[in-house]
């Protein structure tokens, strides 16, 4: 909002305080399983605090913010740990999280309650079912970790270089602030080319795949015969196809371009043929940037919207899944910028749409000055750790990650607001996951009828 828009300060801090309001009802709604069952006499039932554990992270499944606020931002250094996203999403660390700490809160109440040695052991001998079962849950995820871990290269059959450039474009045309930004780029198609150019000729691998960030291409580059000449003639020089990220327009309703035309965020390949034949399109836009909540049953918020705020537009969703094809042996499914955070698409692209790993382009410029990139990249983990497919982010002005089919960084990040380059190597895996069969919906079925019985419960307890 202070880089992006010309509200005031005023202004400015109230509307972000109107956004934290609306976005912590969301808390509201993920903890109502802990109301419900905490009153004295639920409190320390184990089953009932399972049930509440189980209906959280169903919640949180399927009413998902920006960033899960559990296993992606606590535990993403825990490898073995992390595992267990393979088996019904990353929430299903959520309950575990969980669990443990209501388990342990149960405990120390009995500590506190009881301050002689005499009356803690008969009172922890009354409740050693919620040690017996941490234990257990312990036990199982390590067990689980380990398994996975030093099973997974069996599933490893190939190998990928993806070369990708970071040209750290400030879009100086759209900022109202000046971007604090290391080596400040002004958006260019030449400075695209020349940078890859350079990379090509000195790099050690052979480049399978080139990548540009989101928004980096010229926005017409599918309407402009100059800009795809010249794309062309340097993949045809080079013979490296490239993933591009622009849009698609429908000039159906105007003949040009307004802030109410509907597009299309788009990746596509060029390769020495021409464009791939299939096109993904974006299925997750940026409220307020994008896309205006509501906008679909009320079209007037949205059109009054744009005409306070010209760099708004209007994003349709997409909702082809398959993946993009290239060279003779690799499919390759993208992710536009927030995609990451939907659980579904990622599995749909691995099981329906012949994904072999995924590539998030993004652009976190408009996040300047924060830690968000590398919060989202988190996120990018999960996607992998639950679909054993590799996966890598390349934004426009950093952050870079990349992460194996286990989850684990194999590609250093890259500093935020630089301009940078390289060649990472994804590993190639056809594992096939309990999440990647069956998604989400063991924990979802779970969860609901977990929700369901403590409701009914409620009930009871008040008649």
């Amino acid at each position: 909002m202070m880089y992006f828009t010309e509200l005031s300060l005023l202004n400015t801090y109230t509307l972000f305080i109107l956004i934290e309001i609306l976005s912590a009802t969301y808390f509201v709604i993920l903890f109502l399983p802990i109301y419900i069952i905490f009153y004295k006499e639920k409190q320390r039932n184990l089953f009932y605090l399972i049930c509440a554990c189980f209906s959280i992270a169903m919640l949180e499944n399927i009413l998902p913010r920006f960033f899960h606020w559990t296993l992606p931002n606590l535990m993403q250094n825990f490898t073995y740990f992390n595992q267990i996203s393979s088996i019904a999403g990353s929430s299903t660390g959520t309950f575990f999280i969980l669990f443990f700490n209501f388990s342990f809160f149960v405990l120390a109440q009995i500590l506190m309650e009881n301050h002689t040695y005499k009356k803690i052991l008969p009172r922890i001998k009354e409740n050693k079912k919620f040690i017996i079962v941490n234990l257990i849950f312990i036990c199982f995820i390590f067990s689980y970790g380990i398994y996975r871990i030093k099973t997974h290269e069996k599933y490893i059959y190939d190998n990928v270089n993806i070369g990708f450039i970071q040209p750290n474009f400030t879009f100086e045309d759209d900022a109202y602030r000046k971007i604090p930004a290391l080596q400040p780029q002004k958006k260019s198609l030449q400075l695209m080319l020349q940078m890859s150019e350079k990379l090509i000729l000195t790099s050690q691998k052979k480049i399978d795949l080139l990548v540009w960030p989101e928004s980096t291409a010229p926005q017409y580059t599918l309407y402009d015969d100059h800009v795809q000449k010249q794309i062309q003639d340097f993949i045809k020089k080079y013979k490296i196809p490239i993933l591009i990220n622009a849009i698609q327009v429908d000039f159906s309703r105007d003949k040009e371009t307004t802030s109410d035309t509907p597009i299309w965020s788009s990746s596509f390949i060029y390769t020495e043929d021409g464009l791939s034949s299939e096109i993904f399109q974006k299925w997750l836009p940026m409220p307020f940037g994008e896309h205006i909540p509501f906008e679909e049953d009320i079209p007037w918020i949205g059109h009054i919207y744009r005409k306070l705020f010209p760099n708004a537009s209007l994003l349709k969703i997409g909702n082809n899944f398959r993946s993009l094809r290239f060279g003779e042996r690799f499919n390759v499914a993208p992710l536009i910028c927030f995609d990451s955070i939907l659980q579904k698409l990622p599995y749909l692209q691995a099981k329906y749409g012949n994904a072999q790993f995924f590539i998030n382009q993004s652009n976190f410029v408009w996040m300047a000055n924060s830690n968000a990139g590398h919060e989202f990249s988190l996120l990018n983990q999960a996607r992998a750790i639950e679909n054993a497919r590799s996966v890598f982010m390349i934004s426009n002005s950093g952050p870079t990650f990349a992460f194996d089919p286990i989850g684990r960084p194999i590609f250093q990040s890259s500093e935020t607001l630089t301009q940078g380059s390289g060649v990472v190597t994804l590993p190639i895996s056809d594992e096939g996951t309990i999440f990647s069969y069956f998604g989400a919906t063991p924990l979802t079925v779970v969860g609901a009828a977990a929700l369901l019985f403590l409701i009914l419960e409620r009930k009871k307890k008040e008649e």
